[in-house]
């Protein structure tokens, strides 16, 4: 996950959106946000609002939050993200997903669906990613599914 982009090796997307954000990386799947120089318990990610406390630990471990159906990512920097208390020093990164569907307008359900496929050549890898979502009146619901594959990266040698 990176500071702007959808994935974590787009880091000249992160800077173009929002400067004074990086990431630390330890490959393509794993990226961490840095905001104005901090990083790991000093930055804050949530998503939807909701805090997330699984990564800070390790280089190894990235927020678990998956950036492939997002609506917007919120940045929030300065004086005003210590709003979200001591954890969020550096600033404060909110992942929103696109708000639940509903039908109380029409009365009449529906359901409609979306799907994604990707690749990288440096690792051979796949993704695929699968999206349905409908409502009946008030009740709205959204099923999504992602799968990513990749190869080994092998070095040449003579």
């Amino acid at each position: 996950m990176s500071c702007g982009g959808r994935r974590a090796s787009r880091s000249r997307t992160s800077r173009r959106f929002f400067p004074a954000c990086r990431r630390i990386t330890t490959g393509a799947q794993i990226g961490k946000p840095v905001i104005r120089g901090f990083a790991g318990p000093r930055v804050l990610v949530l998503e939807n609002g909701n805090r997330l406390e699984d990564y800070s630990w390790s280089d190894e471990d990235g927020p678990s939050v998956e950036t492939a159906f997002t609506r917007r990512v919120e940045l929030i920097r300065g004086p005003a993200s210590v709003l979200y208390g001591s954890d969020a020093l550096g600033g404060v990164l909110n992942v929103i997903p696109p708000q639940l569907p509903d039908a109380t307008n029409g009365g009449l359900g529906f359901t409609r669906t979306g799907f994604m496929l990707s690749g990288a050549s440096n690792s051979a890898e796949v993704s695929a990613g699968a999206q349905v979502e409908g409502a009946s009146g008030l009740f709205g619901w959204r099923v999504a599914a992602i799968g990513r594959g990749s190869g080994n990266l092998h070095t040449p040698w003579r």
